[in-house]
């Protein structure tokens, strides 16, 4: 091959190599463009709802398509397209068939199930709270299946040692003013929320929790759950038994990149109960927002916003 022939060989590579990183990254940001913005996936008798919003990366988010979507900010849905997906403790008219139908492997093949269902090749997903241990589960599964996990004030730990860490915490780092705020919420309120039904009651707890859950005492997030329908059947199996002495260690090495936020204030999922965990996630950059409490998300949206949109990008 003379000269000319292997410089011009040597171009048209370099041109096929653009395009096929030109178009691996419009993939990686619109793989969801000719799906609708909000549907559902029957599983089982019951519609799985899912709503998506934003544009740019692609995340998936399990949880409540009605609770989670407000605690992110517009600026967020700029540089990500969020994939809100309701989980089955968020569906009232979902009955499981016997003690056996719920259990880990069953929430994480229902994420499996909506990513399939929407065409998603490898994506990012991310959980608030309980559903960060959700996300980090599936990646722990389907490790070929994601790009990066994003876990929100997410407990490392459930049970009786994070129940005493986390009791620990509030008695050593809470103010004299937060916990004076939080008997009197209760002295305030316990009479009329014991007369609630379930439903109401279970919320109008978590918004009476404000110095639990919040950096701001004051914090009404009564406007976060309007609409909310929670089952009880389904969240008690999930939150009392399946997670009951749970560890991040347990289980085989989560290889995925892991974002976790953390809140210097939350009182519900310290910080603490990651002090012993963090070593078991080999590729975790930890993120402690020192004004949040339970959602930096949503409490420190700019910072949090920055430092995620870029470790997404990296």
């Amino acid at each position: 091959m003379n000269f000319k022939n292997l410089f011009t060989y040597l171009f048209v590579c370099l041109l096929l190599l653009a395009s096929c990183n030109t178009k691996e990254s419009s993939n990686a940001t619109s793989q969801l463009l000719n799906v609708p913005l909000q549907g559902s996936l029957d599983v089982e008798g019951f519609n799985m709802e899912y709503k998506i919003e934003g544009q740019g990366i692609p995340v998936l988010v399990p949880g409540s398509t009605i609770y989670h979507p407000r605690t992110f900010s517009e600026n967020l849905r700029k540089e990500c397209q969020l994939i809100f997906m309701n989980m089955r403790w968020y569906n009232p008219s979902y009955v499981p068939q016997g003690a056996d139908a719920i259990t880990i492997d069953v929430i994480v093949e229902d994420i499996e199930r909506m990513r399939k269902h929407l065409g998603l090749g490898r994506v990012a997903v991310m959980g608030h709270s309980f559903h960060g241990l959700v996300a980090l589960e599936y990646a722990r599964k389907y490790p070929n299946n994601v790009t990066q996990v994003i876990a929100i004030s997410t407990p490392a730990q459930k049970g009786p040692e994070g129940s005493q860490m986390e009791t620990d915490y509030w008695t050593n780092n809470a103010s004299d003013e937060r916990k004076l705020k939080y008997q009197q919420n209760w002295e305030a309120n316990k009479e009329k929320i014991g007369q609630m039904n379930m439903n109401d009651g279970a919320i109008a707890t978590y918004v009476n929790n404000a110095p639990i859950y919040y950096r701001d005492l004051d914090y009404d997030s009564k406007e976060l759950w309007e609409g909310v329908q929670l089952n009880f059947t389904v969240m008690g199996r999930v939150f009392t038994d399946l997670f009951n002495g749970y560890k991040i260690s347990n289980g085989s090495e989560i290889s995925a990149p892991v974002f976790l936020a953390l809140g210097a204030f939350d009182f519900s999922a310290p910080p603490v109960l990651w002090d012993d965990q963090k070593v078991y996630l080999p590729f975790l950059d930890y993120n402690l927002f020192s004004e949040s409490g339970h959602s930096p998300q949503l409490e420190e949206s700019a910072l949090f916003d920055e430092k995620l949109v870029a470790w997404l990008k990296k």
